[in-house]
């Protein structure tokens, strides 16, 4: 590494190399240094003011760090260390600022690097979201000590300073991978003292895997750098013990390894790292250098209200939720966001598209359940899927189908099936020739045909009552009316039925069927037996209310409305039936 330099030019420096000697790096972060030396994909804190620039887009606390390295124990006489002061300032919503300052001093030679720099994130409604950008501008400068007077050189002057600006970009394709590219003294400045010494360009590229091992956090990081001519490669890894806040490293490039830990507390962090030669490159007359420690301490501050760290939390978990496809989540934080923020365009965009597809998958599980339903022969059933379906999906050609044929086949019943008109008419037949057992089987073959269906139901009781006679050929008006007070009972709307019955006996006076109903269900007394025009109106909009809340993701809402509706009328077969979906699907009523 080019940092084992400093020795040689330490033990060797003389005039010649005052003319030409090229500035020098400085020592790494710590946490990165036990990673092979290059965090270029995967900057964190103030450790991307060292690799890459755009890592600041990503900070939501203020950090400052400090580190030192002392470097290559045993060389004596020479007094090589390295030195790093660095803080982070995030800025709303997401970008941030770093300011650092690097210094190497030996027995003859002072370098430093004042840097400023500054890293962009972008809005996740956008498309360059996964994208992060970053800027660096730093001032150099580099002070020699001469040991004896050189003819024509000024001992007050013998140092030289200059700009130097530096650019990164980090890429999220997924969330366990990042790529990163960064450029750094972009434009060689000149730091010669009596001629010229062009900074050389420095390159570095990598990337950075995540993948999901038990309940700890594993880092992979491979990275290369390129600097004038020479090119390097780096890898390292890092396993997280979440639970104690530790962290251990291992790591090495070409020619060194290096090995670390750190420790994390709120607010507090340490990382160190051993880095040392595993073969006699680099080296200075044929030996290998020395291993160098490096020790770095770390503080945080949060600089946003508890009502921001909550906010970025919530969207924050929003985001995975989304990433992971799971709707429901997705749309539980971004709705909590909303609450917070009201008028975030990330918020406002997250929580529409999660609820749109939130309420996709809550309308094909409804959309499931109405086929199953429907081939059960259940189509009053199927027909109120259906019916959530489309109001969770309004659109959906499938949904409206099978809406349509429901509703269809209930308003026909089985009356429509001629098997079932033949069955009936035979069964009348042998009524009316006294052979009530075979007319009883016709009557049981159509309920086998539509087992679930009203009408036959009704026709089954009247058939089997000790009491009853041949009944007068009735018209279709007749069935109609009694499948609809069925209906209607089947409901719970013991109300309408009974309105269907005595319409029944307006029409045809001496009915049975009509009469025994009637008795058997005494009308109640009270304001649940019958509504007033306002208290139908009420009872309606309360009903709508509520289904546009829950197709709208506020479930708490929708259950308000329906057992609002549930106090004017306690018998509303709808609110009952919406409240039990409701419970179910979200999991605090089991049947």
């Amino acid at each position: 590494m080019t940092r084992f330099l400093y020795a040689a030019l330490a033990l060797f420096l003389t005039l010649p190399r005052l003319c030409g000697a090229a500035f020098l790096d400085f020592s790494v972060p710590a946490r990165e240094a036990a990673l092979g030396g290059n965090g270029v994909a995967l900057p964190e804190g103030t450790s991307s003011l060292a690799f890459n620039p755009a890592g600041l887009g990503g900070e939501i606390q203020f950090k400052v760090s400090a580190r030192y390295e002392n470097l290559f124990s045993g060389i004596g006489g020479d007094g090589l260390s390295t030195g790093n002061l660095s803080a982070v300032l995030p800025l709303d919503p997401g970008d941030g600022l770093g300011f650092s300052l690097d210094h190497f001093g030996a027995s003859t030679l002072q370098q430093d690097r004042l840097q400023a720099a500054f890293g962009k994130s972008f809005d996740e409604g956008t498309f360059l979201h996964p994208l992060r950008l970053g800027l660096s501008l730093s001032f150099l400068r580099q002070q020699f000590t001469l040991q004896d007077p050189l003819a024509g050189v000024n001992p007050s002057n013998v140092s030289s300073g200059a700009f130097s600006v530096g650019a990164g970009a980090l890429f999220d394709p997924f969330p366990w991978v990042s790529l990163g590219v960064s450029g750094e003294d972009l434009n060689q400045p000149n730091l010669g003292v009596l001629g010229t010494d062009l900074v050389p360009l420095v390159l570095r590229y990598g990337a950075a895997f995540r993948p999901p091992v038990g309940q700890d956090k594993l880092i992979l990081n491979l990275s290369q750098d390129w600097n004038g001519s020479n090119l390097s490669t780096q890898a390292g890894a890092e396993w997280n013990f979440t639970q104690w806040g530790v962290a251990l490293r291992a790591g090495g490039d070409d020619s060194t390894g290096s090995l670390g830990f750190g420790w994390r507390t709120t607010g507090l962090t340490i990382d160190y790292a051993y880095q040392f030669s595993w073969n006699q490159s680099p080296a200075i007359n044929g030996v290998g250098l020395p291993g160098s420690h490096l020790l770095e301490v770390g503080f945080t501050w949060e600089t946003a209200s508890r009502e921001s760290r909550v906010f970025n939390q919530l969207l924050r978990k929003g985001k995975e939720a989304t990433q992971a496809q799971k709707w429901k989540d997705a749309f539980w934080y971004y709705q909590q966001a909303y609450l917070l923020r009201p008028n975030d365009p990330t918020v406002l965009q997250g929580r529409a598209e999660s609820l749109k597809q939130y309420n996709h998958q809550r309308a094909e599980a409804y959309f499931q359940e109405g086929v199953q339903a429907e081939k059960q022969g259940d189509d009053l059933d199927a027909q109120k899927d259906y019916e959530w379906a489309l109001s969770l999906s309004p659109g959906e050609a499938r949904y409206q189908e099978g809406l349509d044929r429901t509703r269809k086949s209930v308003s026909r019943g089985a009356l429509s099936d001629g098997r079932v008109r033949d069955l009936l008419e035979k069964s009348v037949e042998f009524l009316r020739k006294g052979q009530k057992d075979r007319a009883l089987e016709r009557i049981k073959k159509a309920r086998a045909l539509y087992p679930d269906d009203p009408f036959l139901q009704y026709v089954a009781k009247a058939f089997s009552r000790k009491a009853a006679s041949l009944p007068e050929q009735e018209d279709r008006k007749m069935q109609q009316l009694a499948v609809e007070a069925e209906i209607y009972r089947s409901k719970g709307r013991l109300d309408l039925a009974r309105q269907t019955w005595k319409e029944m006996l307006r029409a045809d006076p001496g009915n049975a069927l009509a009469q025994e109903n009637l008795a058997e269900n005494q009308e109640e007394s009270g304001p649940a037996s019958q509504l007033s025009d306002s208290q139908q109106a009420r009872v309606r909009g309360l009903l709508q209310a509520g289904l546009k809340a829950y197709a709208g993701g506020d479930s708490e809402a929708a259950l308000r409305d329906w057992q609002e509706v549930l106090q004017t009328d306690p018998l509303n077969v709808n609110a009952l039936n919406n409240i039990t979906r409701v419970k179910m699907e979200e999991g605090t009523e089991k049947k």
